[in-house]
């Protein structure tokens, strides 16, 4: 009796300090990837992609939903254009830590009318990292070549993407 006593008491006092060196998971928010080379579904769809790369890591993220409000409820939103200030606001609002949104472009073609992904170009995408404790953002550039099967192309770009913030330590 004695013994279960003690444990159960030690369990109690040491319960809190368990986990105290592991550190606090962050939130991410992801608003999505705009383009002037993709529709609003292929974004939606990398956006999405995203997302499924943050659960396999088991990063703790704002809901399809949740994010989907927060985009509606702004007029005229375009995910590469957002400002620190509007990533500021969204990341309190979903009680997110980390904010992220990019931009890809095809960075070889000189044809402005190219749409759709398309196997001959080198795509650029710029991803700003927003961080909400200390109000500072990073940004970095990855490129890939484009392939015939756009989803493809899109759920590969999307996993370099969230290797590229894992390997920067940034979830």
């Amino acid at each position: 009796m004695k013994k279960t006593f003690f444990i159960l008491l030690l369990t109690v006092i040491l319960f809190p300090l368990w986990g105290a060196d592991k550190d606090e998971k962050k939130t991410v928010l992801v608003l999505g990837f705009s383009s002037p080379v993709m529709d609003e579904i292929e974004e939606r769809f990398m956006r999405e992609e995203v997302l499924r790369g943050l659960a396999r890591r088991k990063a703790a993220f704002v809901s399809v939903m949740a994010t989907e409000a927060l985009i509606r409820s702004r007029q005229n939103f375009r995910a590469g254009s957002v400002t620190a200030a509007e990533m500021n606001k969204m990341a309190r609002a979903a009680g997110a830590t980390l904010v992220i949104a990019g931009n890809v472009i095809c960075s070889n073609c000189t044809k402005k009318s190219i749409t759709g992904i398309d196997p001959r170009c080198i795509y650029r995408c710029t991803i700003v990292v927003y961080f909400s404790e200390s109000e500072n953002s990073v940004s970095f550039s990855l490129e890939r070549k484009g392939e015939k099967d756009r989803y493809r192309f899109l759920r590969a770009f999307s996993r370099e993407i969230v290797a590229a913030l894992a390997a920067k330590k940034m979830l």
